[in-house]
């Protein structure tokens, strides 16, 4: 399947893939441009993987989540460009969404009101490199939030959505954040084995206890995560 170069106007979901019992593929989605709310959804998807690159995502603000991966593989996203205003996040990882590659997105201009890129906890071994992370609402917890283990982060530009950039407060670029139980709002686990190589892209002037947390609230324990080259 290959989508490029048109102009989607939705009020819901741009384009949403959707297949619950077996792979489907994205196959290419390039060089358009989606106006609205939720821009790309996909859904139930096992490694068939795809291509979403080059594309311009306006963003209404009643969005949600302007990608939105569900139980997604094998995706490479990237030199996307991101506007406007998110309710949750630019990008968002649910269920157990895992090996995607995410590449030279420009979130620059979008302002989100929970992350920026908002990774669950079954989620692992997606590598995130030289996006532009962009600007948080007041009541945001960070710029990236990954709860997931074993994702890669190698040097992004967080100079917008770090504590030295445009937010104001001590809002943490990225955050290791645990995962909660919904019900009883408990610590269930934490995030092990993330690689955060950024050398000099952080922020400067800051340290990694600033910058990289388990809690950026409370220190609840110790993990595996290795934080390289800051």
């Amino acid at each position: 399947m290959t989508i490029s170069n048109n102009r989607l106007q939705s009020t819901g979901e741009g384009v949403t893939v959707i297949y619950y019992d077996s792979a489907c593929p994205i196959g290419t989605f390039n060089h358009n441009t989606v106006i609205g709310n939720n821009h790309f959804a996909h859904y139930k998807n096992r490694g068939s993987g795809g291509t979403i690159e080059n594309n311009r995502f306006e963003c209404g603000d009643s969005a949600m989540v302007s990608l939105y991966f569900l139980n997604s593989s094998g995706v490479t996203v990237q030199r996307n460009t991101f506007v406007g205003n998110v309710l949750t996040a630019g990008v968002g990882l649910y269920g157990d969404s895992s090996n995607n590659v995410f590449i030279a997105n420009d979130t620059s201009e979008l302002n989100a009101d929970t992350a920026q890129i908002l990774i669950e906890a079954g989620c692992h071994d997606n590598l995130f490199t030289q996006n532009i992370i962009g600007s948080l609402g007041s009541g945001a917890s960070a710029g990236v939030q990954c709860s997931g283990d074993s994702n890669y982060f190698i040097r992004n530009d967080y100079t917008q959505s770090g504590i030295l950039g445009l937010t104001a407060g001590a809002i943490p670029c990225l955050w290791l954040a645990n995962s909660y139980d919904p019900e009883t709002g408990d610590l269930v686990d934490e995030p092990e084995n993330n690689l955060i190589l950024e050398a000099d892209d952080l922020p400067p002037g800051t340290t990694i206890t600033e910058q990289v947390l388990d809690d950026p609230h409370e220190q609840t324990g110790t993990t595996t995560n290795i934080v390289v080259g800051h």
